[in-house]
């Protein structure tokens, strides 16, 4: 039963969640093995604090995943202009990662 827990956990570290930021464009990718398998592109509106769960969630359930099926470690990238968003999109990767652990 240990070596069955084992693999699931492994398995799971394969899904990778990007949450990339460009000026007002936010970039959701899903990756399995380093290769984008699903992806959500939108611009911003000044609602990124209330959209972008939504979002995570629409992608992940597009591609039969859950929550605790993605690596805990979500990455943020985001260029200079886009502060607030970077914020934002960076407690929402903490927060999700914490509930991950």
């Amino acid at each position: 039963m240990v070596e069955w827990k084992y693999k699931i956990r492994k398995n799971e570290m394969e899904n990778k969640l990007l949450i990339k930021i460009e000026g007002a464009e936010i970039r959701l990718e899903l990756s399995h093995k380093d290769k984008i398998v699903g992806e959500d592109i939108w611009r911003e509106d000044g609602n990124l604090s209330k959209n972008l769960l939504k979002r995570i969630d629409g992608l992940l359930s597009g591609n039969k995943l859950k929550i605790n099926d993605i690596d805990p470690n979500i990455k943020v990238e985001s260029d200079n202009e886009s502060y607030t968003s970077a914020r934002i999109a960076k407690v929402v990767a903490r927060m999700m990662e914490y509930s991950l652990s």
